[in-house]
């Protein structure tokens, strides 16, 4: 997973069961995280998965 450069989440839940999943993904690789939300609950899960992996390169949309 070294080469990849863009991870993208789209109609995700993020809840923080999913929390391993997108960490061992984000320890395999140094890429750009591009994540979709669609209501204020979901970017509220957003941001504490941002903080929690400690996602650096990270670009919010709304679906």
């Amino acid at each position: 997973m070294s080469d990849v450069e863009e991870v993208y989440v789209i109609g995700h839940s993020l809840s923080e069961v999913d929390y391993p999943y997108f960490d061992e993904v984000n320890k395999h690789c140094n890429a750009k995280w591009i994540i979709g939300y669609h209501s204020y609950e979901d970017m509220k899960r957003l941001v504490e998965l941002v903080k929690r992996l400690k996602l650096k390169d990270v670009t919010v949309f709304r679906t």
